[in-house]
């Protein structure tokens, strides 16, 4: 699944910048459950629309 701009900033946004670079195994598993498959698609230039929002 392929989340949107706003997706991603909200998540990050919500989880607070204490787990932006804390060790958590289960946060990062989130992380990967909800937006592998978005990273997967720009890692692979499907995204390029996004560089005009």
């Amino acid at each position: 699944m392929i989340s949107s701009p706003s997706d991603i900033i909200t998540f990050w946004r919500n989880a607070g910048y204490e787990r932006w670079y804390a060790k958590d195994d289960a946060f990062d598993q989130e992380l990967r459950d909800r937006f592998m498959g978005t990273w997967e698609a720009a890692r692979d230039g499907k995204l390029s629309a996004w560089q005009n929002s």
